[in-house]
């Protein structure tokens, strides 16, 4: 897994000999562990059990608040996907 980080945006492209994830849940629970790896100290939430009224089913945050990793195009598409097809999935990043 590649991770670009751009100012608002990070973009995610699947290696060549990555195995494929089965569900958006699993997407999200990769990218968590690969940010964990690289120091991030994330945790996968629900959004609407953090309080924000969204249809998005899954986005990684900071574990004080500092900053969070969603998707921004949840209502139309699944992360994973553009991820299973090799392309590049672009992720917004917030910061509080």
């Amino acid at each position: 897994m590649r991770v670009a980080c751009d100012v608002l945006t990070w973009t995610i492209q699947r290696e060549p000999n990555e195995p494929r994830c089965t569900s958006e849940s699993a997407f999200w629970y990769r990218l968590r562990n690969h940010l964990r790896a690289r120091g991030h100290d994330v945790i996968k939430k629900c959004p609407a059990r953090d309080g924000h009224m969204t249809s998005a089913p899954y986005y990684l945050r900071d574990r004080k608040g500092a900053y969070a990793i969603s998707d921004g195009y949840a209502a139309i598409r699944s992360p994973h996907t553009e991820f299973n097809a090799y392309e590049p999935v672009y992720l917004t990043y917030h910061q509080a």
